[in-house]
């Protein structure tokens, strides 16, 4: 038994394991996440750099910052003058070229040494040409960017010395939400509520709007939205104050008609913030009427007015009834939107040469006549196409009327039990044999001088009507709701939990797939399996 427990904790284990949260990194590429003035970044150090002024000879004006002699080499360099330049080139006995000598870390020159001729033809004493480069007032800055990390190109100040590279961070990517839509006539649960500032909503203009949650795949935690329901019966209670906001929370909540079960319907239409106001359906979406995933409309009405009881059975309008706990009528003429057609194109007929024999024909002329019998098949295949789109539109009206059929037949129904109630009223005042009293003639009895002349329609009273119409009760689509709730066949796989909610005159709500996930599965046969092996060790070896 403990090891059976033992299986069981795992398999909890496995289904009850907390949720992670959805993780991002905004700096995907290293550095440290920062907001600042409103701007979000990734940073680093900005590494420092020691600088001097660099100048040219005697020259008190900077020529820039350089971090070393041979930058101030390479600014100095515009400004050497070469002497050779001005003397004829017959004349110069030798010369060195320009050439650089770095004196020492702050000094150096760039120089060239040159002799002339004499008149005679020899050469004079070298003479020599240059100029300075000197780095004075040493600075500290900083740059951008560092020489591991070239992404950071951004350099900021931080006071009172240094600064920061930086690149922009990656946003997240938005929050997906769950999609009302897919609620559509749904009932709300227990867990559906809306936190607002009191005094934001009314029991007089209530909400219409709660909180939703949808299990999306590939993701640890449920997807949220905001979604519109259908409700007039609402209930308020505290729910905290909020410091940041320094505001007390109310939570909205619809009432239940019944112990455990919220009143309301989900509308498929979802809410978002008006001007950073109390939420609102969008689109503005009435908050009176909804539509159904069959595409049928339902608003809410006044019982009063669609319902009357007679003869003690109460009798509503084609269509109407309590839904999730509000009164709510159809609409008898909903709109089916059309669907979009392909249009037919002339065939393409068009030959370069009409009169060319057959004989006389190459390939391109079978191309061209080709392309006209293309262009009519396509034509074909699009008629096709628009046909099974005219039939999908006539299915669709099939099913609004079989819609309308389903509240006549809500109708037939009421007039059914009037009548029965009126059979009853008959049966208890006149009986139910239908034989005349004794002396009146005929020859037939009556019972205490009360005849009766009225002959029943079900002779054989609701024993006779179950009889002949049970079968006919059990294959109406309620019937067929409440049956499939029990079948699962066995097929060896995954089995496919696919139920219709089509409840005749109530309703058609489609049909809903309530898949499990294969691994889930098969996490619980490997689990049994594992069970089943531990058992039959402790039976064999008696452990």
């Amino acid at each position: 038994m403990k090891y059976f427990l033992l299986c069981a904790l795992v398999i909890a284990g496995a289904f009850f394991s907390p949720l992670k949260a959805q993780d991002h990194n905004p700096c995907p590429d290293g550095g440290t996440y920062q907001e600042i003035d409103g701007v979000h970044m990734c940073t680093t150090p900005a590494p420092p750099s020691i600088l001097y002024d660099c100048f040219a000879g005697s020259s008190t004006e900077s020529l820039g910052l350089v971090k070393d002699i041979s930058q101030c080499l390479a600014l100095v360099q515009p400004f050497f003058s070469n002497p050779l330049n001005n003397i004829d080139p017959s004349d110069i006995c030798s010369s060195t070229g320009v050439q650089t000598q770095i004196i020492n870390e702050f000094q150096a020159k760039i120089y060239i040494q040159y002799s002339t001729y004499f008149p005679n033809k020899t050469c004079r004493s070298p003479l020599e040409g240059s100029i300075m480069a000197n780095m004075r007032n040493k600075t500290t800055d900083y740059y951008c960017p560092p020489d591991d990390k070239p992404q950071f190109l951004n350099f900021y100040p931080i006071e009172p010395e240094g600064g920061i590279c930086w690149h922009p961070a990656v946003p997240a990517e938005p929050e997906p939400e769950c999609d009302c839509s897919n609620f559509a006539g749904d009932s709300l649960k227990t867990n559906n509520d809306l936190l607002a500032p009191e005094g934001q909503y009314t029991e007089a203009n209530p909400p219409q709007c709660v909180r939703q949650s949808e299990i999306a795949a590939g993701r640890d935690t449920p997807l949220e939205c905001v979604c519109q329901v259908s409700a007039q019966k609402w209930a308020w209670s505290y729910a905290g104050f909020n410091a940041e906001t320094n505001t007390q929370m109310v939570r909205w909540q619809t009432r239940p008609t019944q112990i455990g079960q919220p009143s309301g319907t989900f509308t498929g239409v979802k809410c978002g913030a008006t001007d950073g106001g109390p939420l609102e359906p969008e689109n503005n979406a009435p908050k009176d009427c909804f539509t159904l995933k069959n595409g049928v409309k339902w608003c809410w009405a006044d019982k009063a007015e669609k319902c009357q009881v007679v003869n003690g059975v109460e009798q509503c309008a084609s269509g109407c009834g309590t839904v999730n706990g509000d009164f709510v009528c159809y609409d008898d003429t909903p709109v089916i939107p059309p669907k979009d057609r392909d249009q037919l194109t002339p065939p393409d007929d068009t030959l370069t040469d009409p009169n060319k024999s057959i004989n006389d024909m190459v390939k391109g002329d079978f191309k061209e006549i080709n392309k006209g019998v293309e262009s009519r098949l396509d034509n074909v295949v699009t008629s096709i196409s628009n046909t099974t789109i005219a039939m999908d539109e006539v299915s669709d009206k099939v099913g609004l009327t079989n819609s309308k059929l389903d509240g006549i037949g809500m109708q037939l129904d009421g007039i059914g039990k009037q009548l029965g109630h009126i059979d009853g009223t008959l049966e208890g005042a006149f009986g139910d044999d239908g034989e005349p009293a004794p002396g009146t003639g005929d020859g037939e009895t009556c019972y205490e001088d009360i005849c009766s002349w009225y002959e029943s329609a079900y002779p054989d009273g609701l024993v006779g009507i179950w009889q002949e119409r049970s079968a006919d009760l059990q294959q109406t689509p309620l019937f067929n709701f409440l049956n499939q709730l029990g079948t699962v066949q066995p097929t060896g796989g995954q089995p496919d939990f696919n139920i219709c909610f089509n409840l005749g005159a109530m309703g058609d709500y489609g049909c809903k797939s309530f898949e499990i996930p294969s691994a889930v599965w098969a996490f619980i046969r490997l689990m049994i399996l594992i069970c089943a092996g531990i058992f039959c060790y402790r039976i064999v070896s008696g452990v």
